[in-house]
């Protein structure tokens, strides 16, 4: 990385040390079968539904007055909640806790690249699933942001680097601390227990 801008120094070390439990839930999760059978659907629908809330909870306070975020455009519940409506399921009331720990303005941007990893992925899901010819009902949350999706990714990294940048070496150690736990979490959150590491 030494010939990398500190700016792509930044983001490779981000991608780099978060790929070994980013891929770990991803074999995990199996979404696309979870997402094919009808009965998953709305299990996972309603998994997804308590983890942002969870989520939002505890990044809204520090993250919704950020500069360039456009946080609130961010928030997935309202597409959840409809989804899981559209199933024929129950919202369920916001829980009292969360399942997320952050303690830091940087913590908080290393959960948001973890979700907002998760909404880009979710468009090439939502892609895959018509291309198979699966119903796409109670699916919207996988497309939140239609063909807005990568402008909003490059959005929310270049946030990210900005701040990285403005806060040096101890703000990108909580960055990438918040990544790697936000995908430890997500992982507990959504398949029920944590691999062993």
């Amino acid at each position: 990385m030494g010939n990398l801008s500190p700016t792509l120094a930044f983001r490779e070390r981000l991608r780099t040390e978060t790929t070994d439990v980013h891929l770990r839930l991803e074999s995990r999760l199996e979404i696309m079968t979870r997402l094919a059978n009808p009965r998953d659907r709305l299990d996972i629908l309603l998994r997804f539904r308590s983890l942002h809330d969870g989520a939002e909870r505890v990044l809204s306070p520090l993250l919704g007055g950020m500069e360039g975020l456009r946080y609130a455009e961010r928030r997935k519940t309202p597409y959840l909640d409809a989804d899981i409506r559209t199933l024929g399921g129950v919202v369920a009331a916001s829980a009292p806790y969360s399942p997320f720990t952050v303690r830091s303005e940087g913590e908080a941007l290393g959960l948001l690249y973890v979700l907002e990893g998760s909404t880009l992925g979710g468009r090439v899901i939502f892609r895959e699933m018509t291309r198979r010819g699966v119903s796409s009902e109670g699916l919207s949350f996988f497309d939140a942001y239609g063909s807005d999706t990568g402008l909003m990714w490059r959005e929310c990294l270049a946030v990210l680097e900005r701040e990285a940048h403005r806060g040096g070496a101890d703000m990108q150690d909580e960055i990438v601390q918040g990544a790697v736990s936000g995908f430890r979490q997500v992982e507990l959150w959504l398949c029920g227990t944590a691999a062993a590491t």
